[in-house]
């Protein structure tokens, strides 16, 4: 309503003064006197009359004559303008009381009275008389981002750009530390006014018109009360003014797990600087993301005029989200959020300001990669606007764990590397081996299993494979013959969970020389790789223990 009746105000204006009103004051060094001043219209025109300066009781005009060309950047001195506390605002004529004859400007250094905030205020291009922007020290300026009549549609700029609108330059990189399994982005060393394009690895999807979306580095805020972050001084401001159904979003740098993680958490703070609109078709979320084909929304957190919410997304964006309240909406101050996802028990958990954990259930799709996953702003839709700051971006996670493998043998566990030692013409059967696989994530596993020196035994090394398959599930091969003497069979399982984390398990079967001997273990019977014994499968070792007793005797 605000912004039609803004619109309202400009179309009907008096047609004389009709171009005068596509004037802006786009950048402000009230250190210097210096104001700048951009035509946003499409054509260019000459004033017929004098518009105005406007600051506490003075006045300064800008002549009749003056030309203006499409886009158009002029610089003026006010001479006079107060350096820590006053307004500055464009007139189309010299009736600084009347609310349709200002234009634009702003009030900077303070809440207390400036001189003019009542008439912006009733012009519906200022929010109250309370509101201001801090003064810029010396060698910065007050910049415009180009949309909104709102303190925060100003920045402080450390880097002036008097004489070009819009200002969209950055400064020194700033780096980010998103490696598993912990990192952080902080915004302390990013220049005030510097867009978004100084963070490495970040990525700006900007789908409405120039400077309506913009995020760049900031150190003030109407208010700073509640729970930020410690120590903190500089911060982003995500101005996000486009109502239409656009997409504007904001990525971090991809974090990578080496393996699926059992679990991880992220913490950041934002400051919604005004309340979010009532009836918004959807509303502004911060998200994690996670890669399902491209990246797709996950889970995260949403707010909307009444609450702050947990939003669970369904990861192939089939179905429509879930949402949970779990804290009223607060707005003009800091708020601590952390989000805590555990795969093994399929949890996702909000805190707001270190209040116990709301949490909600998940159902990741099976194509979900959990290793990669990102922090992501999303304010598309209609209706969603919001203007607000976030700080410290940080996580944390903890390490998948591995699928598992078991081996019986007879109903005896059968360990690494172990050595099963078999007749000639024995029977895979006969050993009965049952393989377990299984996983503590849940993940669906695969098994790949191979069988060395096979080639007329008949032994099928599809027996001992499954592709993935929901766990836990048994294998129990048992084609073919140990028909060839003297040989040893290796037997290798890979378990690989499709999140990265893979076991692998090996044992072997030898087998012996007609009358005993041979495959690997003179001893004969079964036997393991280090002379354990695994079961008693050849009557006549226990024998031969017995026919070597008198011989030890003798012996003693």
């Amino acid at each position: 309503m605000t912004r039609l009746l803004i619109l309202a105000a400009l179309v009907f204006a008096p047609a004389l003064c009709a171009t005068v009103a596509e004037l802006r004051i786009t950048e402000v060094r009230p250190l210097t006197d210096t104001v700048e001043v951009t035509h946003t219209g499409a054509a260019g025109f000459t004033q017929g009359s004098d518009a105005f300066f406007r600051f506490g009781t003075s006045s300064q005009a800008i002549a009749t004559g003056t030309a203006w060309t499409a886009g158009e950047v002029k610089q003026f001195t006010v001479t006079g303008l107060p350096d820590a506390l006053s307004d500055i605002w464009l007139f189309l004529d010299n009736q600084f009381t009347q609310s349709a004859s200002i234009i634009h400007g702003l009030k900077y250094g303070g809440s207390t009275a400036a001189g003019n905030e009542a008439v912006a205020v009733a012009a519906f291009i200022w929010p109250s008389a309370l509101h201001f922007c801090p003064a810029p020290a010396t060698g910065q300026s007050l910049s415009y981002d180009g949309a909104g009549f709102t303190p925060q549609d100003w920045f402080i700029d450390e880097t002036p750009s008097l004489g070009a609108f819009p200002d969209n330059a950055f400064g020194s990189p700033v780096g980010t530390t998103f490696t598993w399994p912990s990192g952080a982005q902080t915004f302390q060393t990013m220049g005030l006014g510097d867009t978004a394009s100084s963070l490495v690895g970040w990525t700006v999807v900007d789908s409405s018109a120039a400077n309506v979306f913009t995020i760049r580095g900031a150190a003030d805020t109407y208010s700073g009360t509640g729970i930020g972050s410690a120590g903190s001084t500089r911060w982003l401001r995500i101005n996000d003014a486009d109502a239409g159904n656009v997409q504007n979003r904001f990525y971090s740098p991809t974090v990578t797990a080496p393996a699926a993680p059992a679990s991880y958490s992220w913490t950041w703070y934002v400051n919604i600087e005004e309340p979010i609109a009532a009836g918004a078709a959807s509303f502004p979320r911060m998200v994690i993301q996670h890669v399902d084909g491209g990246f797709s929304n996950a889970w995260g957190v949403e707010f909307t005029d009444a609450a702050i919410n947990l939003v669970v997304i369904a990861p192939s964006g089939a179905a429509t989200p879930s949402t949970t309240p779990v804290e009223a909406a607060l707005f003009s101050q800091w708020v601590k959020l952390t989000l805590s996802v555990n795969f093994t028990g399929n949890t996702v958990a909000l805190s707001v300001n270190n209040q116990t954990p709301i949490s909600a259930t998940i159902a990741p799709a099976g194509t979900l990669d959990k290793t990669q996953f990102r922090w992501c702003y999303r304010g598309e839709g209609t209706g969603n606007v919001c203007k607000l700051l976030v700080d410290d971006i940080s996580f944390t996670g903890s390490a998948g764990v591995a699928p598992t493998i078991s081996v019986t043998s007879n109903g005896i566990p059968i360990s690494a590397a172990q050595i099963i030692t078999v007749q000639p013409n024995t029977a895979l059967a006969a050993l009965n081996l049952s393989i377990t696989v299984n996983d503590p994530n849940s993940n669906s596993t695969s098994l790949t299993g191979s069988v060395s020196n096979v080639t007329t035994q008949g032994i099928l090394s599809s027996e001992f494979s499954s592709a993935s398959a929901g766990v836990p599930y048994l294998l129990t091969p048992t084609s073919g013959v140990f028909s060839v003497n003297d040989v040893v069979h290796s037997i290798v399982l890979t378990a690989n969970d499709g999140q990265g984390n893979i076991t692998n398990f090996a044992f072997s079967v030898a087998v012996q020389k007609p009358g005993g001997g041979g495959g690997g273990d003179d001893e004969g019977g079964c036997t393991t790789g280090k002379g354990a014994s695994l079961m008693w499968a050849a009557a006549g070792l226990v024998v031969g223990l017995f026919l070597l007793r008198p011989r030890q005797s003798v012996k003693r």
